[in-house]
């Protein structure tokens, strides 16, 4: 791995600060899968107010750091365990450590292995709010049968199938790194992945949308009953400003994913378009209370465009709506969490 004389430095001034007791650097630059787009993925584990995300850019390469308070560690990793999210145990495991003054990274890999064995969960039932979700995306995609309605409909079976199975939490733009390399993602991501039956069945259907045979056997998968009538469920949040930042920040890494998929002409990039499309819609809705005429004109549109290059177009535009007023420098931020 290669860093420019003013990363390392800037590296060096985080490392110098008494108050930084664990340096790290993780991600796909520990893992050797970086490439010149990759962000410098830093973890920075000290004492705090409160634990924070930054982004900075630095000789023209972004640096994404986590700074973590000493005080809410044990916290957090019990958090991303019961959620089946592997962040933690990944960063702990594969890492290139700039500083460690306690041995830190041992410590808290045997942590992590010891709560993963005393916090075992057996499979869990589908939550009230999947069933209705299932229930009313499938009721939309036997109405219009068209590829949004599809491939959101394909996107709740697998996290809902991960949540019931207790499989990780994997974003929809990862779905198919993950899926398509099993080493990688067991090993350099310590990723828990659903069967190679499931994910062979979910490969497929993407690969041949609307295809009803696999999607059956998926629908089968999750013991989902279309003919069985679900209540609606109030999906109702308070938002504040810093989870609207939040949103917005997630939204801008999703939509340079998705781009990239598009111009690559990734084999699932329909899926991840159209499922992004539906969060920013649904994102719309949760910072503005509705959604204007103006934004469903743009994502009508959007929903039946076969053209890459038109596609990428309406996504930007799309977040354009979306950031409205909010928009800031993602390239440079801070985001604090309590």
């Amino acid at each position: 791995m290669e860093l420019t004389n003013g990363v390392k430095e800037y590296l060096d001034e985080i490392v110098k600060k008494d108050t930084n007791f664990l340096v790290l650097i993780y991600g796909s630059s520990a893992t050797g899968h970086s490439n010149n787009s990759s962000d410098l993925d830093i973890f920075v584990l000290g004492t705090f107010e409160s634990s924070f995300r930054r982004s900075i850019v630095v000789d023209g390469r972004e640096l994404e750091i986590n700074y973590t308070d000493i005080l809410s560690i044990e916290s957090l990793i019990d958090k991303s365990i019961k959620d089946n999210n592997s962040y933690y145990e990944s960063l702990f495991n594969n890492n290139i450590v700039l500083k460690d003054t306690e041995m830190f990274v041992d410590r808290y890999r045997d942590y992590i292995r010891t709560a993963k064995s005393i916090l075992k969960s057996e499979p869990r039932k589908m939550p009230m709010r999947n069933k209705y979700l299932l229930y009313s995306l499938y009721r939309d995609f036997r109405k219009y049968e068209d590829l949004y309605s599809y491939f959101n409909f394909l996107d709740e079976i697998r996290m809902t199938y991960s949540y019931m199975n207790n499989y990780s939490t994997l974003n929809v733009s990862k779905v198919y790194d993950m899926y398509n390399d099993y080493v990688r993602a067991t090993q350099d991501y310590c990723l828990s992945l659903p069967s190679e039956e499931f994910i062979s069945h979910f490969d497929s259907s993407i690969r041949n949308p609307l295809d009803k045979y696999e999607l059956e056997y998926l629908m089968k998968s999750v013991g989902y009953d279309p003919l069985t009538i679900v209540r609606e469920y109030d999906f109702f949040n308070y938002i504040d400003n810093q989870r609207k930042k939040s949103i917005l920040i997630h939204m801008n890494k999703m939509i340079t994913r998705a781009i990239r998929m598009l111009v690559e002409n990734n084999t699932y990039m329909d899926y991840v378009y159209h499922v992004l499309l539906n969060h920013l819609y649904r994102f719309f809705e949760e910072i503005y209370g509705s959604v204007t005429e103006e934004f469903l004109c743009v994502f009508d549109s959007a929903k039946q465009e076969m053209n890459n290059y038109s596609k990428i177009e309406f996504l930007k535009q799309l977040f354009s709506l979306l950031e409205g007023k909010y928009a800031f420098d993602y390239k440079n931020y801070t985001l604090y969490f309590r």
